[in-house]
């Protein structure tokens, strides 16, 4: 009689035992996958959004290197009168159209490697606007004189304006970005939110189902030593 009872004391222990190790290497398992793949998502959201960002920044920099260029344009018209201001004055302005064109060139590649097409489409045409303002201001100065101010006020008349669809196209695209930007922040933040919840959800769960094998265990444990 004790040897049986021993016999069925150890067989319970022993299953007891092997319910409980299953049961942690389960949890262990889907916890340790849980988080690698939450981390895994927050990686790839954050090199994502860190290319967002360069390709801004791109943006950021044409947009601002324009708005210098337009300086640049006004200081030949005010101080390029004589000959060797002006040379320095339109050196400088094609110093800013260059700047342009190595950003946008820059943020057309960084596009590319997102595969963003529809923003890319906008990119290049920006840069092709660009390019088309470039000549125009140059085949302007070309044909202009500086001899007197009427001169000079007819040359910024012939130019007037041209630049501020293109300034225009700049502030809206770099807009986009920050929306961009702060959406995708939200939408991976909310991402691993929810990733979080349902391990929290599923290690209760499992948690209560372990209480409740554990407790049948004990009870049959318990009725197994009285009988």
């Amino acid at each position: 009689m004790n040897q049986t009872f021993s016999a069925n004391f150890r067989q319970n222990i022993i299953r007891f035992t092997w319910t409980w190790v299953t049961l942690l290497l389960f949890v262990g398992i889907v916890s340790l996958f849980s988080i690698w793949s939450m981390n895994r998502a927050y990686h790839q959201a954050s090199q994502h959004a860190t290319a967002i960002l360069q390709l801004n920044n791109h943006i950021l920099s044409a947009r601002i290197d324009f708005k210098i260029q337009v300086q640049e344009w006004k200081n030949i018209l005010l101080r390029g009168k004589q000959p060797e201001d002006r040379l320095h004055y339109q050196d400088l302005f094609q110093q800013q159209i260059n700047k342009v064109q190595q950003s946008l060139s820059n943020a057309i590649q960084q596009c590319a490697k997102l595969q963003l097409n529809t923003t890319c489409s906008n990119i290049q045409t920006i840069f092709s606007e660009h390019q088309q303002l470039a000549l125009r201001y140059h085949k302007q100065l070309a044909h202009a004189s500086f001899d007197d101010y009427q001169d000079i006020h007819q040359l910024d008349q012939s130019v007037r304006g041209i630049d501020r669809q293109l300034d225009s196209e700049l502030d809206s695209l770099s807009n986009q970005f920050n929306q961009l930007q702060s959406t995708q922040s939200v939408a991976t933040t909310n991402s691993l939110d929810q990733r979080y919840q349902n391990l929290r959800q599923f290690s209760l769960i499992v948690m209560s189902l372990a209480l409740v094998i554990t407790t049948l265990s004990l009870y049959r444990l318990l009725r197994n030593m009285r009988q």
